[in-house]
């Protein structure tokens, strides 16, 4: 894998972590912060970094 492709999928991964788990544990985010599938989405990066990681040439 090269450098730039795992640089971007570890700030990918990174950024999904801690939008994934900081917004649910506040408990206000259906109602201060957006709507209920936010969080979700937020995984979608980490998700596309992991797939796009895995399928790279070794």
């Amino acid at each position: 894998m090269s450098a730039p492709r795992a640089s971007a999928a570890a700030i990918a991964i990174a950024l999904a972590v801690v939008i994934g788990f900081a917004t649910p544990v506040r408990g206000l985010w259906a109602r201060d912060l957006g709507p209920w599938w936010l969080p979700f989405v937020a995984w979608l990066p980490a998700v596309v970094a992991l797939a796009w990681t895995a399928r790279a040439p070794r």
